[in-house]
């Protein structure tokens, strides 16, 4: 997924007064980070959206370190975003 339509994802989401931060990407991962109040409402924005592009998105709620425990795997935690 490129840049812009991340950065036109990010925007739609926060237009519809979701709070939401981009914590991580690579060439086949975004991660989301919001509140868990805003946890369910993003999931549902992300999947009226389904991106064309193989992408999967994560959408979590906690804090990093809390993320790096529970998503260890994932190539995400460098912010080359």
């Amino acid at each position: 997924m490129s840049t812009e339509n991340v950065n036109k994802l990010i925007s739609e989401l926060r237009e519809n007064g979701l709070k939401i931060k981009l914590i991580g990407r690579s060439d086949t991962y975004l991660l989301l980070k919001t509140s868990h109040l805003h946890l369910e409402k993003v999931k549902k924005h992300l999947l009226l959206k389904s991106p064309s592009e193989t992408l999967r998105i994560l959408c979590v709620s906690g804090t990093i370190k809390t993320l790096r425990e529970k998503y260890p795997s994932l190539p995400l935690w460098k912010r080359k975003i």
